[in-house]
């Protein structure tokens, strides 16, 4: 506070206080609130590094098919003892949808990378104050599926014992899935958690 000093009538002096104004104070405070643009070469780098290290550490996960399978027994045992086990009556009726299943085998594919990396390109153009926000989200989502990858082995339905499931990648010879024909060998099958995929999508969404 500054102050000045005024005289009265009976000629006494007296200090009277005027505020210092405070707008320093509060262009600093929108400085600091006001979101910066990432560096691209940073943001290109740091997802380069992580999808590197995703894969890494998901493939080097031992591939417990034993566990995996029992894990995948138990849960289309409770889904039967519920009333819900529909996914193999689901799965033949779409394979017999060409066009359909074609178009869901490429949309598996590939539309999990094409979509979130647009996503994540459009706020770093036009928001950049929620980029950073939602790849943070992203990462996150990503540890929580490697944890799940690692403490929860689960084998997918076509390769359940005893099950009817029809691989349609292979039958429809649809390109593009890493658990499938000649690329699952660079994959580990039993990390197949595919909720986890879900959740990715969903938070681009």
């Amino acid at each position: 506070m500054g102050d000045s000093t005024v005289t009265t009538v009976e000629g006494r002096e007296e200090a009277v206080l005027h505020p210092v104004s405070d707008d320093s104070g509060r262009s600093l405070l929108r400085r600091l609130r006001t979101p910066r643009r990432p560096r691209l070469w940073f943001e290109i780098l740091l997802i380069a590094v992580s999808y590197w290290t995703y894969s890494l550490i998901r493939n080097a996960v031992p591939e417990q098919k034993a566990e995996a399978l029992r894990n995948a027994d138990w849960i289309w045992r409770v889904e039967h003892d519920l009333g819900i086990a529909v996914e193999e009556s689901v799965n033949h009726a779409v394979n017999s949808v060409t066009w359909l299943i074609v178009g869901m085998n490429y949309y598996y594919a590939t539309l999990h990378f094409v979509v979130t990396l647009g996503v994540l390109v459009w706020l770093f153009r036009y928001h950049p104050g929620r980029y950073a926000a939602t790849r943070t989200v992203l990462f996150a989502t990503t540890a929580v599926a490697l944890v799940g990858y690692y403490l929860y082995p689960l084998a997918p339905p076509r390769l359940m014992n005893g099950g009817d499931f029809v691989d349609t990648v292979v039958v429809h010879q649809t390109w593009g899935s890493m658990a499938s024909g000649d690329l699952k060998s660079m994959s580990n099958q039993y990390a197949a958690m595919r909720r986890c995929t879900s959740a990715g999508r969903c938070g681009a969404v």
